[in-house]
């Protein structure tokens, strides 16, 4: 499907794509999740704005291989100071709505333009804010919430009748993570546990109890607490786990405390896309693993029923095989 409409009043400035440059009319541009990234029009209100626009973030496109994935374009973007500096003077004044199932499907620069692209589209989405970079993401990813890329939230977008806000917190996803589960759970200090202890917690699958953990953060709910005060009414008693550790038969090791992925880890499992190395991380897959895991893909490329039979005669579930690799069709 592709949004267009009759904008005369309108300037365009389309990045990527087989018409790169600027236009009189707007363009016709594919919209919905199926459609690719670029190309990717932004309304422009005065000549120098428009040619600063071209000048920063078609080179950039210009850098990428043929028909490359939102990931690869949102890397080259978010590595780009100047990108990000578009449009910081004065930023209160600017506002980007960014419609990416509309006519027109662009970054448009007024909230009644916002309104009339939603036309008779029965599920029109768009969203709004003051940061050129956060539109420009969300162009690129078509509006999938969970494939945004952490950014600061910004208490001066507001939320507009018709026009969704989008925040999403910024913060390095493993700090944010422990952050949030010291805050919730007020466990203090998270730190490791010695080797002997660990190996005891592992073996008998138990690990401290609740009322062991230390308690020495003030203020806010405490969960330990509520969890200890409901030991009376009949419920059975278990340990917090915070995660697995799975090889491809199954969970190899239950951890009771903070425990980060190693960096080489997470870089590792990213080679079969974003969706796909985030599931693994989490999941708790090891490295060796994950290079298991990757070279039955190279493998197999262009069969996924061949790649989770293969997966599925190494140990893993051949549902769970199948998932994953739903999920590395969508990422790559």
């Amino acid at each position: 499907m592709t949004g267009s409409t009759d904008t005369s009043d309108c300037l365009w400035l389309v990045i990527g794509g087989p018409n790169p440059g600027i236009h009189r009319k707007s363009p016709q541009i594919a919209c919905g999740r199926g459609s690719p990234p670029l190309s990717i029009a932004i309304e422009y209100l005065s000549s120098d704005e428009a040619h600063s626009l071209l000048r920063t973030l078609q080179p950039i496109v210009q850098s990428l291989p043929p028909q490359p994935s939102y990931e690869q374009i949102l890397t080259a973007f978010d590595c780009s100071p100047a990108v990000k500096a578009l449009f910081t003077q004065a930023r209160n004044q600017h506002h980007f709505y960014a419609v990416v199932v509309g006519s027109p499907v662009a970054i448009l620069r007024s909230r009644l333009g916002a309104l009339a692209s939603r036309g008779s589209f029965s599920h029109p989405k768009s969203m709004h804010t003051r940061s050129f970079w956060k539109a420009l993401a969300y162009m690129i990813v078509k509006g999938i919430d969970d494939l945004m890329p952490l950014m600061p939230v910004d208490a001066s977008d507001a939320e507009e009748d018709g026009v969704t806000t989008h925040a999403h917190v910024h913060a390095e996803p493993t700090t944010q993570l422990s952050n949030m589960f010291a805050d919730q759970l007020r466990l203090g200090s998270l730190s490791q546990p010695s080797p002997e202890s660990t190996a005891n917690s592992s073996a008998s699958n138990t690990g401290p109890s609740p009322s062991s953990l230390p308690d020495t953060r003030g203020g806010g709910p405490d969960l330990l607490a509520e969890y200890r005060g409901g030991q009376g009414s009949g419920l059975t008693r278990t340990p917090i786990v915070y995660t697995h550790v799975r090889c491809l038969r199954g969970v190899v090791e239950t951890r009771f405390y903070f425990s980060p992925v190693p960096p080489t880890t997470d870089e590792h499992a990213r080679i079969l896309g974003g969706l796909a190395g985030r599931y693994l991380v989490t999941h708790g897959y090891t490295l060796p693993d994950i290079d298991q895991i990757i070279q039955s893909w190279e493998q197999t490329p262009s069969s996924a029923n061949e790649f989770a039979l293969r997966l599925a005669g190494m140990g893993m579930a051949l549902t769970e095989a199948i998932y994953l690799a739903s999920l590395i069709n969508f990422s790559t």
